[in-house]
């Protein structure tokens, strides 16, 4: 699999940095993970066209992870997109999704291409294309946080990605809340973690030498004023190129 994060930053807006965002390309096939505000002038500067893209998984509603898909529709729409879009969310936030997209008038009967909102059920496995397959599990990063009535029209969920093929496994975190999270995967025993930095510490990320279950740890999703002292723990660490801070355009195969 190969892998470029497009956007490494908090939900801070930055200039010149994006919000947390990683693309997976394999064998031609890209599947988007998360499309927070800014999503289409980030692939735009990475050289990645919205018409290439063929799935798009959400982990959570924060803005910053999904506030960029309505002008990411416009873009295919402007680009005269003709292939199918398949967009995975957890179910019960299908009928939210699609209140948001036509807020903004996309329509899917009325778009020129197939527009499919597919829902991702917790612990039953997906997959966006090809070999890969996505396990969702629900993590704590919204659990609690909202009490807003809304007579159930809003679903309060987040979710963290087992990320494999024949080959390999990446645990992708997304946003999380307590360093026991870290173990969601446990017993599926991933060789690559992506995860971030804004949520939790980089000391609880080494904590009980936890980095030593993977081939590599990336972390992503922190802030350009913790940029330094994320590096100087991590050779502080001592962990030689375990531990990688990601950085927007990175790519790497795993």
């Amino acid at each position: 699999m190969n892998l470029q994060f497009i956007g490494t930053a908090s939900a801070i807006a930055e200039s010149g940095r994006f919000h947390s965002s990683f693309i997976l390309n394999e064998n031609g096939k890209i599947a988007l993970f998360d499309c927070g505000d800014g999503i289409s002038s980030a692939l735009a500067k990475f050289k990645v066209s919205a018409l290439n893209i063929n799935s798009i998984i959400i982990s959570h509603f924060h803005a910053d992870h999904i506030a960029g898909l309505p002008l990411l529709i416009t873009q295919m729409k402007i680009l005269e997109r003709k292939d199918k879009l398949k967009i995975f969310v957890h179910s019960s936030q299908v009928e939210t999704l699609k209140v948001m997209l036509e807020i903004f008038y996309h329509f899917t009967d009325k778009l020129k291409f197939q527009l499919n909102i597919i829902p991702y059920y917790f612990d039953e496995e997906f997959s966006p294309f090809g070999e890969i397959k996505i396990l969702p599990r629900q993590n704590k990063h919204v659990s609690g946080k909202y009490t807003h009535g809304n007579n159930g029209i809003i679903s309060f969920v987040s979710a963290s990605f087992l990320i494999s093929d024949k080959r390999t496994s990446i645990y992708f975190t997304a946003d999380i809340s307590e360093p026991d999270e870290l173990n969601i995967f446990e017993d599926k025993a991933p060789s690559i973690l992506i995860t971030e930095a804004s949520h939790i510490s980089i000391e609880q990320i080494c904590r009980d030498n936890y980095y030593e279950m993977y081939n590599h740890v990336f972390i992503t999703h922190y802030s350009s004023g913790l940029k330094e002292a994320i590096i100087n723990k991590i050779k502080k660490a001592q962990v030689g190129n375990k531990i990688i801070l990601a950085v927007d355009g990175m790519e790497v195969t795993v």
